[in-house]
């Protein structure tokens, strides 16, 4: 199951706690919210090795994702931007360390980004 920003806490757990009425009806829900959860959501931080051929990312250019697609980050802070019709639709940080893994997979697609890692000589590489 995907999870969230909880412990214990899946998609799933919360389509059912929505659907029995146990989550309250949020009070205020910006556009920058949701397309930030959107990018969140469309994005699993996974502890394991890129499968399929790997390629540099662009540092300054959008990159097209399919599911199941990977994007392999630099150790340290990295941001993702979402684009969408040539706009910014969303930003998310991610920290990559052995603990919390180096791989973001595509749960959603297509899905057009541009990766920045925080350190100007990192280079994130987009896989499969």
């Amino acid at each position: 199951p995907m999870r969230c920003a909880t412990p214990g806490m899946t998609v799933g757990w919360l389509l059912d706690a929505k659907a029995a009425g146990r989550l309250p009806a949020p009070k205020l829900i910006t556009p920058a919210m949701k397309a930030n959860a959107v990018l969140l959501l469309s994005l699993r931080q996974v502890r394991a090795k890129a499968a399929g051929a790997c390629r540099p990312a662009p540092r300054n250019a959008a990159v097209r994702l399919e599911p199941g697609q990977e994007i392999v980050l630099p150790d340290g802070f990295s941001t993702v931007r979402r684009i969408e019709a040539g706009r910014e639709h969303g930003t998310a940080s991610y920290l990559a360390t052995a603990d919390l893994g180096h791989v973001l997979r595509a749960q959603l697609g297509p899905l057009e980004v541009r990766i920045e890692p925080a350190s100007a000589s990192a280079t994130a590489k987009v896989c499969g």
